[in-house]
């Protein structure tokens, strides 16, 4: 899914999108790199973002703008940016598995992506689309 270069085109995400439309009851939402919701279709799925990472210390998340990577292909962005794009979930892996302090790791992504989320509605909200990000 993070992977650069995977397999699952725009032509696969569609065909995805058009099954879980025929069965709303049955399925939740997406794991994507994007929310596929679109609101004239009235779509209201659940976005689940991989690949959500801090920059490393010496870089400020943003400062080179898109998705970063660990040099194997892998990419990811941080919880701030995902939330702003429509992520309802952020999935983390190595950034918490990897750290001393796993629960403080976890906590500080908690709150990035809260940050990120609140933003949004604030932004939404003064735009006069009410409340809500989709």
């Amino acid at each position: 899914m993070s992977s650069e270069g995977n397999l699952m085109g725009q032509g696969y995400t569609e065909k995805c999108v058009e099954a879980a439309k025929k069965d709303k009851d049955f399925v939740l939402g997406f794991v994507a790199q994007r929310n596929l919701n679109k609101r004239e279709r009235g779509d209201e799925f659940l976005v689940f973002v991989p690949g959500v990472a801090f920059p490393p210390e010496e870089e400020e998340e943003g400062e080179k703008g898109g998705a970063r990577g660990d040099g194997k292909g892998q990419r990811w962005r941080g919880p701030y940016e995902v939330m702003q794009q429509g992520a309802d979930v952020v999935i983390v892996g190595r950034g918490i598995l990897n750290a001393r302090d796993k629960a403080a790791e976890a906590e500080k992504y908690r709150k990035e992506a809260w940050r990120g989320y609140e933003h949004l509605l604030g932004a939404n909200n003064e735009k006069g689309k009410g409340k809500g990000k989709k």
